[in-house]
């Protein structure tokens, strides 16, 4: 299951190139207390840095993270065939348990990553209300 968020129109079909895939947000949220009919317990969140567009995925197992980046991001390059992905940034918590597989991963595809601390409030904080709303 997945949910998304209205994305705004872009104003210049350039700067869509340049920056509408630059740099992705990523969160996981669980596990929750109540699963969902199918087993899910996690939910994760991609957000575009630039267009805010935000997509949920259901997750049974935290592990299942760091391919449905995969998933996502080769979706998103599909959507925007002349964009690639350049970063994921995350919030520190351990998301991409099997971290081994996910750097070689971002290092083959040429993504950079960034931690921020847990406590870093300004984007992690926008993942909150947007799972409140």
């Amino acid at each position: 299951m997945m949910f998304q968020r209205p994305v705004q129109p872009l104003t210049s079909e350039d700067t869509a190139k340049t920056w509408l895939l630059r740099s992705i947000y990523s969160n996981l949220i669980g596990p929750m207390q109540t699963q969902t009919m199918g087993g899910n317990c996690y939910i994760i969140m991609f957000t575009n840095d630039y267009s805010t567009y935000t997509k949920l995925y259901f997750l049974k197992l935290k592990l299942d993270a760091a391919e449905k980046f995969e998933e996502h991001s080769a979706w998103v390059e599909k959507q925007q065939l002349k964009s690639k992905v350049c970063r994921i940034t995350v919030d520190g918590g351990g998301e991409y348990g099997s971290r081994v597989k996910f750097l070689d991963y971002l290092a083959q595809e040429g993504i950079t990553s960034e931690v921020l601390p847990q406590t870093h409030s300004s984007r992690m904080g926008y993942y909150r209300d947007a799972i409140a709303h």
